[in-house]
C-alpha cells in the first residue's frame, strides 16, 4: 500500500513540476496573437494553428493605419477563414491599411475559406496546401508564391475597373493544385501549372495587366501547362470578358496538357525531359505531414 502511494505521489510531483512549462507554451502564441490584434505588427510571429477566423481588424469608418505586417510569420494550419485585410488603393480612406505584408509567410495547409483581400503582398509565401475555397484576393502579389497542392476551386482576383491592373502571379507555383471554376486576371509569366487542375477556369491577362506592355505571346511566356487540366477552361487575351479572344500560347509549355476542348497536346515534349514526380492530388482534404514537401522540389525543372 505504501509502495503504490509513493508511486502515486511521484507521478504527481511530475504532473505538477510540467505543468508550468505546458502553460509556457501557449503564452508565446497568445502573446503574439494579442499583439497583432493590438499593433498589427507581427513579423515573424509563431501563430501556428490560431483561429483567426473572421478576423476583421478595421472597422468600415475606421481611419488608415499605416501597415499590417506578418512578414515571415509562422501561420501554419492556422484558420483564416473569412478574414477580411484591405489595402487603401482606389481612393478608398477608410477601414483599410497602407500596405499589407505577408510575404514569405508560411501558410502551409492555412484554411483562408471566403476570405476577402485586397491589394495584399503575399510574394514568396508558402500557402502549400492551402485552402481558399470561394476567396478573393484582387490587385494582390503572388509573385513566387507556392499554392502547390492548394484547394483554390473558386478563388477570384478580379482587375482594377478604371487602370485594367491586375494581381502579380509571376513565378507562383500552382503544381498539383485545384483551381476549378476559379477567376484569376493578371500577369503569370514563368508560372507553374504542371499537374493543376483547371477544369472551367478562367486565367486572362492582358498588355495593361501589370503595366509592362508585353506583347500577347509573351504574357504567357514560361508558363508551364505540363499535365494540367485545361478542360473547359477559358485561357484569354484581356480582362476576361465573353469577347476576349484566346490567349497566345505559343511561348507556353503544353505536354500532356489537356485543353479545353479535351484533346491532349504533347506539342513541347520532344523539346525537353521533364522531371516531375506524380503530383497526386490532396486538394481540399487534410494533409498529413509527410505530403509537405519543399516547394521548389515541385518546381519546373528540365534536362536541356
Amino acid at each position: 500500500m505504501r509502495h503504490s502511494k509513493t508511486h502515486l505521489y511521484r507521478w504527481l510531483a511530475i504532473i505538477l513540476a510540467a505543468f508550468p512549462l505546458l502553460l509556457g507554451c501557449t503564452r508565446p502564441k497568445t502573446a503574439a496573437l494579442n499583439r497583432l490584434k493590438q499593433s498589427y505588427q507581427c513579423q515573424g510571429c509563431d501563430l501556428q494553428g490560431v483561429d483567426l477566423s473572421g478576423f476583421n481588424p478595421l472597422q468600415p469608418d475606421a481611419p488608415p493605419q499605416a501597415l499590417l505586417s506578418l512578414h515571415r510569420a509562422q501561420l501554419v494550419r492556422a484558420n483564416l477563414s473569412r478574414i477580411r485585410l484591405w489595402r487603401c488603393l482606389r481612393g478608398v480612406a477608410d477601414g483599410c491599411f497602407n500596405d499589407i505584408d505577408v510575404s514569405e509567410a508560411d501558410l502551409s495547409q492555412a484554411v483562408l475559406d471566403h476570405a476577402r483581400l485586397y491589394g495584399v503582398n503575399f510574394a514568396r509565401a508558402r500557402l502549400h496546401g492551402s485552402q481558399m475555397r470561394n476567396a478573393s484576393c484582387d490587385l494582390c502579389d503572388f509573385s513566387k508564391t507556392d499554392f502547390s497542392h492548394a484547394c483554390l476551386r473558386g478563388f477570384t482576383s478580379e482587375g482594377d475597373a478604371m487602370h485594367g491592373w491586375g494581381s502579380q502571379f509571376d513565378g507562383a507555383n500552382f503544381a498539383g493544385a485545384n483551381l476549378s471554376h476559379a477567376r484569376l486576371y493578371g500577369s503569370f509569366v514563368q508560372a507553374n501549372f504542371s499537374h493543376a487542375k483547371l477544369r472551367h477556369t478562367t486565367l486572362a491577362s492582358a498588355e495593361d495587366a501589370d503595366g509592362s506592355g508585353r506583347t500577347a505571346s509573351a504574357l504567357w511566356a514560361g508558363v508551364n501547362f505540363t499535365d494540367a487540366d485545361l478542360t473547359g477552361a477559358r485561357v484569354l487575351n484581356g480582362r476576361g470578358f465573353s469577347n476576349d479572344p484566346p490567349a497566345d500560347l505559343s511561348q507556353a509549355i503544353l505536354c500532356r496538357t489537356t485543353m479545353p476542348d479535351g484533346t491532349v497536346n504533347h506539342r513541347d515534349c520532344h523539346e525537353r525531359s521533364f522531371k516531375y514526380p506524380a503530383a497526386r492530388s490532396v486538394c481540399c482534404k487534410p494533409l498529413p505531414k509527410e505530403a509537405v514537401t519543399d516547394p521548389e522540389g515541385l518546381r519546373y525543372s528540365a534536362d536541356l
